[in-house]
Order: C-alpha cells, then sequence, then structure tokens
C-alpha cells in the first residue's frame, strides 16, 4: 500500500543539527525529501541513515524540483530571501526559529506568504513539548488563582558543541537568537504580550567555544501587569532547563533535564510531582503534522508569522536593552 505522505515531496533547506533532524524526521514520516545547502558535502554525515537522498547546492534548482512543502533551517540572517524564494515557488513554508534577524525581513516573509497564499509556519517546535502545554494548562485553568510571575531558565554550552557553522562567535547576541523560544513561549503562557524588557549580558569564562555574551538576564513587563524572568546562558554542560509560573494559588514547574513537573498548592501546603514523557523528535514530528494539517486547510495549532515577528521584535528590545543599559519599551501589535 503506498503511503499517501510520499505523494507530497518536502524540501529541507540546510543541514546543520536542526536541518538534519527535520530532514530524518519528515522522512520517518514517510514523505518525499530532497535535501540543500550551498556546501557540497553538507549531507554526508546522515547519508548512511538516508539512502538515495537528493541533494542540491543551489537553491534554484532545488525548487525547480516543485517541492509541495518547504522547511528552512539556515542561519537566521538567510531565512527572509529563502522562505520568500520558496513560497514564490508555490511551497508552503516552515521557517525555523528565530524568524529572521531584522523585523523588516520579517515583514518581507508575512507578506509574500500573503500574496502567494501560502502557509508560513513559524518553528518554535517547543509549543509542542508536554512539560510546557502543562503549564500553559494549568495557567488557563484558573487553578493557581491570578497569575502573578513567571519564569524560564537554560543553560547550554552543548548548542555550542554541535553548532556546524560557529556563527555564534561572531554575532552578537546569538544566544537570543539560538534560544528566541523562551521569549516565543513565556508571553503564550502568560497570556500577555510584552511591552517593556530590560536586559543585561556578560562573556564570562574562558570556553573553547565563544559567544558574546554566553550569559544573559531579561525582565519582561507584560501588558496584564505580570512579570517574567529569563536567563540563558551558553556555559553549562549537560544542558540544564525549566519553566514556571507562580499564582496567588499555587505554582507550577517543568525541569526538562529531569523531565519532572512540581506542582505547590498554597491551599494544601505540600508538592506534588509528575513524570514528562517527551522524546525530541516527537517535538517535530507534531509540528510538521499540524504544519501539513494547516496546509491541507484542516485545524492547526501553527505560529503563524504576526507570532514569529513579535519574538524578533523582543530579540531586537534586547539587544537594544543590552546598549543601553536601560529598559526598553515594546509597542503593542
Amino acid at each position: 500500500m503506498t503511503n499517501k505522505n510520499s505523494k507530497k515531496r518536502v524540501l529541507i533547506i540546510g543541514a546543520g543539527s536542526i536541518g538534519t533532524r527535520h530532514l530524518r524526521v519528515i522522512r520517518g514520516l514517510g514523505y518525499d525529501v530532497l535535501g540543500c545547502d550551498k556546501q557540497p558535502d553538507a549531507f554526508n554525515a546522515i547519508r548512511e541513515q538516508i539512502a538515495a537522498l537528493p541533494t542540491y547546492t543551489d537553491l534554484d534548482a532545488a525548487l525547480a524540483e516543485k517541492p509541495d512543502l518547504v522547511v528552512v533551517a539556515t542561519p537566521p540572517a538567510a531565512h527572509a530571501d529563502h522562505t520568500v524564494a520558496a513560497l514564490k515557488a508555490g511551497a508552503h513554508v516552515l521557517c525555523e526559529k528565530p524568524m529572521a534577524d531584522t523585523l523588516p525581513a520579517c515583514d518581507r516573509m508575512i507578506k509574500a506568504a500573503h500574496k502567494y497564499r501560502k502557509v508560513l509556519h513559524i518553528g518554535f517546535v517547543n509549543r509542542h513539548h508536554p512539560g510546557l502545554r502543562r503549564i500553559k494548562e494549568a495557567a488557563d485553568s484558573g487553578r493557581l488563582g491570578k497569575i502573578v510571575f513567571g519564569s524560564a531558565d537554560l543553560g547550554s554550552y552543548f548548542t555550542l558543541m554541535c553548532s556546524r557553522s560557529r556563527y555564534q562567535a561572531d554575532v552578537y547576541g546569538a544566544l537570543l537568537l539560538d534560544y528566541t523560544h523562551q521569549l516565543d513561549y513565556m508571553p503564550w503562557i502568560m497570556g500577555s504580550p510584552v511591552v517593556r524588557l530590560y536586559a543585561a549580558g556578560r562573556t564570562l569564562g574562558n570556553f573553547e567555544f565563544k559567544s558574546k555574551p554566553n550569559v544573559l538576564a531579561m525582565i519582561l513587563e507584560h501588558a496584564n501587569g505580570t512579570m517574567t524572568e529569563i536567563h540563558l546562558d551558553y556555559c553549562r554542560h549537560p544542558q540544564q532547563g525549566s519553566a514556571a509560573i507562580t499564582g496567588d494559588q499555587g505554582y507550577i514547574k517543568a525541569d526538562f533535564t529531569t523531565n519532572r513537573i512540581v506542582i505547590g498548592s498554597l491551599k494544601a501546603g505540600k508538592l506534588r510531582e509528575e513524570d514528562i514523557s517527551v522524546e525530541r523528535d516527537d517535538l517535530f514530528r507534531e509540528q510538521f503534522r499540524q504544519f501539513v494539517a494547516a496546509t491541507e486547510g484542516r485545524p492547526a495549532e501553527i505560529v503563524p508569522g504576526a507570532e514569529g515577528r513579535r519574538a524578533t521584535q523582543l530579540v531586537a528590545a534586547a539587544l537594544k536593552s543590552l546598549k543601553l543599559r536601560r529598559p526598553v519599551a515594546i509597542p503593542l501589535p
């Protein structure tokens, strides 16, 4: 029996760690997959895993194969050019986060998606993480009372170790570009956009792999009066990560290292713990399934261009705050 997915052709642009993960996952779902990277040997490392993979070094040649769907997994500065080219060629696009490195680039992408009437989905895959979805559900349910503040923490030297391009050593604020996730999912969880942001960062320690800064802290003020604290660093190994929210009746925290949820109740006065079952590839599978559903006109959970742009706007505000060493106001949409 022929897999119906095999009738759809998917082009993956970019053969870094994320691009190859997309390629492996989407191929595993039964799609006809093509690869494109300007480096001729970029896909060599995975050819044993994926036999007879058609690859291209020229994007125009790859798009000439008329892919139905395109995944853009190149460095952020190239996202707009690659996304607009794919949309113009008639493909729906799943673009990796961050959406782009500038707001004008984001606007180009949104305009092109509208012009060519195609789906543009920004790959904030962590929205499918069961721990974050558990936190979001708790926030929306009212069981924690009135939400007071949120927090997110991520330390990952491993990201620098895995980086093929090593662009993080040269691009100021690469830590923010690599980990825009927190700037996307915390406002989503809190249910309120950010209107004011303060960021402080430093380059500290003696590490083989570099980033400027490699330690970053941010305070976000939301439109509804709540606050979020975010810490990011390229120092800790093995990786550490967590997210939490606190209300006036309790709190919930997801630890992404131990895969456990901790729930506190003001009324009960004790903690309750739950296990999280998660495999990283499962998040990418679900993200792609939702993307496909949107392209077919079915109900789907995607991150549209406007929301992706908002995260890029927060990155720009954080970089400005780092430079000015003061809080930066962020206009509402």
